[in-house]
C-alpha cells in the first residue's frame, strides 16, 4: 500500500465519507469486532484498492502527456534547425 495517498486531503475527505457510510452496517452484525472483521476491513481494503488504481492511472496518463509534449517539442526543433 502506498501511504502517500494519505496525504491527499481529496482521498482523505473521501475515505471519511465512507467510513461513515460503513459505520451505519454496524448494527447488522452482534459484535463490533465481526463487524470490523467481515465488513470494515474489507470495504477498506477495497477502497484503497480502487483509490490506488485510479492514482496509477492518473499518473500513467500525465507520464504520458508530458512524454508526448516533449517528443513534440523535440521535433519540431529538429525540423526547424534543417
Amino acid at each position: 500500500m502506498n501511504t502517500a495517498m494519505f496525504r491527499d486531503e481529496r482521498i482523505l475527505d473521501r475515505m471519511r465519507y465512507k467510513c461513515s457510510l460503513w459505520k451505519h452496517h454496524k448494527r447488522y452484525y452482534p459484535g463490533a469486532t465481526l463487524w470490523w472483521i467481515r465488513y470494515f476491513k474489507n470495504q477498506l481494503r477495497s477502497f484503497v484498492l480502487y483509490e490506488e488504481a485510479e492514482r496509477r492511472n492518473d499518473f500513467r496518463q500525465m507520464e504520458s502527456y508530458f512524454n508526448a509534449c516533449i517528443y513534440d517539442m523535440l521535433r519540431i526543433s529538429t525540423l526547424q534547425k534543417v
